[in-house]
């Protein structure tokens, strides 16, 4: 059971970066996930409306895994509590 958490704390860690990244900047998300198709992808530049849209996608993960987080530990504690544990 531990292992499964250290791998889902570790997943949830490297999903809140790379978030993290979109929502501060996301130039440089858009250069991590997009830019490969490109041969030369300095000569094409986002959208404005693509930035935004890796902007907003990065704030919902970070909410989402806000969510994710607190009912996972209310979870583990409610379970410790009744003796689960």
């Amino acid at each position: 059971m531990e292992e499964i958490l250290s791998c889902l704390g570790l997943l949830i860690l490297l999903v809140t970066l790379l978030a993290t990244i979109s929502l501060l900047t996301p130039r440089t998300s858009w250069r991590l996930f997009e830019s490969w198709q490109y041969k030369n992808y300095e000569y094409h530049e986002p959208s404005g409306c693509m930035l935004f849209s890796y902007r907003l996608g990065g704030c919902l993960v970070l909410v989402v895994l806000a969510v994710l987080a607190w009912l996972i530990f209310n979870g583990l504690s409610l379970i410790a509590n009744l003796g689960g544990v």
